[in-house]
């Protein structure tokens, strides 16, 4: 048996088994010295469990790779957590509505999706809302239980249940959460002050993708698009703030307003996100934005995010030249280390993490670049 702490390492490098490397490479950059040791000290126990085959170099692993013992264990303790994502939700939602014949299966931000019959949405990283709204409640009822089955198939449960019947359409609003991480009777998750930076990130790409393919949000200002991404934090969970008064403004006379501003668990500042339009290589309005970061965080945060909605037909050709300017211009706080962490998967998205000296400590600031589809 190993402890709890290493057996959600242990899921965590599952759930990554393509790439085991790259994800505790990504911990590990990420981690100070009490987070590195507790690290090694996991890993550490799966190996003198037999749960996995590590090598070191420059003291990081080199070579990871989970064994026959690890798959047996999350198999036998029933921790391995099957795919689930909104394609397959769709899916049962699709059968569902032609099975009782309901009009619409859409999504929704808020509590009412309007006339659409069927709505969903992803409030957490294993955590789905979806609303069942018609004149009969007989059959919304009996769909929402025969949901409830095809959800078990994935192991997820339902965990709360409201209706609504002050109106004709009777409303019947459904949270389904992944068994693992509902806590057992008596036992209660613990609660970290500070939110994982990779596991947010995670969630803020999630975000942009869901922007992506949003025509209203798309067609929108700057603003607009901002305010998207913050009701999809928003809807994870997480206590995103937007145009709050922080620090300083460009002229260093008054408070400056942040785009969006991420608070950690305990409602302390975690990072700002300082988003901006380029349809070309703009430097004044490049050096602007990034300049305004490094003046709005008066704390020196360890990570901040730099957000550009591109409108260009070239998107590779001007992902070479941003990189090309940014590493060699002379911004307030100078970065180095441009590095793309860019995943294949998508094509119109580019990411690169950076960093620049404050007070000494090195901080960190990730680039992304947002395609916005034409409209």
């Amino acid at each position: 048996m190993i402890s709890k702490s290493t057996e959600k390492l242990l899921i965590e490098m599952y759930k990554h088994e393509d790439n085991v490397v790259d994800y505790l490479s990504g911990l590990f950059k990420n981690a100070d010295t009490k987070e590195d040791a507790r690290l090694r000290s996991r890993l550490k126990e799966l190996r003198e469990n037999g749960m996995v085959d590590i090598f070191w170099a420059d003291n990081v692993p080199y070579v990871a790779n989970l064994t026959h013992v690890a798959e047996d264990y999350l198999e036998e303790n029933e921790l391995i957590i099957k795919e689930f994502n909104s394609e397959i939700l769709r899916s049962l939602l699709n059968e569902i509505k032609v099975k009782y014949d309901f009009a619409n299966v859409l999504i929704y931000m808020v509590q009412s999706c309007g006339r659409s019959q069927i709505g969903w949405r992803q409030a957490d990283e294993h955590e789905w809302d979806v609303k069942l709204e018609a004149n009969d409640m007989v059959k919304v009822k009996t769909a929402s239980r025969e949901l409830g089955e095809k959800m078990k198939e994935y192991d997820y449960v339902m965990v709360e249940s409201n209706d609504d019947d002050s109106t004709p359409r009777y409303k019947l609003y459904l949270k389904f959460k992944h068994k693992f991480f509902i806590p057992k009777p008596g036992e209660s998750l613990r609660f970290n002050p500070e939110l994982n930076f990779n596991i947010f990130f995670s969630d803020f790409m999630r975000s942009c993708l869901e922007l992506q393919a949003n025509k209203p949000a798309i067609e929108g200002s700057e603003d607009d698009k901002t305010v998207f991404i913050r009701s999809q934090l928003t809807a994870r969970k997480y206590d995103a703030l937007d145009q709050t008064l922080r620090g300083q403004s460009a002229s260093g006379i008054q408070s400056g307003e942040v785009d969006l501003l991420i608070l950690n668990n305990d409602k302390s500042p975690f990072c700002i996100v300082e988003a901006l339009c380029l349809s070309s290589i703009d430097k004044t309005s490049i050096d602007s934005h990034i300049n305004k970061i490094t003046k709005y965080d008066a704390n020196g945060m360890r990570w901040n995010i730099v957000l550009s909605y591109v409108t260009t037909s070239d998107f590779q050709a001007f992902t070479k030249r941003y990189i090309d300017y940014v590493k060699d211009a002379e911004f307030d706080y100078p970065i180095s280390n441009m590095r793309d962490i860019s995943k294949s998967q998508f094509s119109e998205v580019r990411v690169f993490s950076s960093t620049f000296e404050r007070s000494g400590m090195d901080r960190e600031l990730t680039h992304v670049l947002l395609k916005i589809p034409n409209s």
